[in-house]
């Protein structure tokens, strides 16, 4: 990781600190697939928050997210196949940005992630089971059906296509194998309705994942 210090000049203010970046496959369900990217965070007292610069070509980025504060990015929706090229920047509190970091590069399903479900229930060997949520699309609920063959903390999470967490839907200890039907009503953690769209919902447990994809239609 290349750090340094911000020299300031009246409201003027130079950030040299560069994070470095790592990346990892996380997910995969279906043609669903993400990936959660991490960098080192830059010590520097007026860091303000992060961009991430995605792109299908090398040194070319055409979609700029910022992230803020935070170190670590999921991002889904991606596409089978494809490899994805990754960079990062820092930014201050007055706007300045970092160079960006070295460039790191993944193609999606290339490292042994899963590519398919079994059936059209989501089934994993092991009873490990996510079904598709129905109806689908919906309007103004669906259900989710899951299940867990192992004691365990639990999450399920519903997220938008460029990985921003809009609700939890379930996060508990399962002391026994476990299975239940949850319902989302199209609203965040904060009660707030989303817009019409694609979104993904995510079960989790320890190091097991799968993911599916369902349509908010109002």
């Amino acid at each position: 990781m290349n750090t340094g210090d911000w020299t300031t000049m009246s409201a003027a203010v130079t950030h040299k600190a560069i994070p470095f970046l790592m990346t990892a496959a996380l997910l995969s369900g279906g043609s669903v697939f993400a990936e959660t990217l991490r960098w080192d965070e830059c010590s520097d007292v007026d860091l303000a928050g992060y961009r991430i610069y995605i792109g299908t070509e090398s040194g070319t980025y055409t979609d700029t997210l910022d992230v803020g504060n935070v170190s670590s990015y999921c991002l889904t929706c991606l596409e089978e196949g494809t490899t994805y090229y990754f960079s990062v920047s820092s930014y201050d509190t007055w706007g300045n940005e970092s160079d960006l970091s070295p460039e790191v590069s993944y193609m999606v399903g290339s490292d042994g992630a899963e590519t398919g479900v079994d059936d059209e229930r989501g089934t994993e060997p092991g009873g490990f089971i996510l079904e598709k949520n129905y109806p689908n699309p919906f309007n103004p609920e669906t259900h989710i059906a899951w299940a867990v063959d192992t004691p365990g903390p639990v999450r399920l999470t519903i997220f938008t296509v460029t990985g921003r967490q809009v609700r939890i839907l379930v996060d508990k200890v399962a002391g026994q194998p476990l299975r239940e039907e949850v319902v989302w009503n199209g609203t965040d953690d904060a009660g707030r309705s989303m817009p019409s769209g694609v979104y993904f919902y995510r079960l989790e447990q320890e190091n097991r994942y799968k993911t599916l994809r369902m349509v908010l239609a109002r």
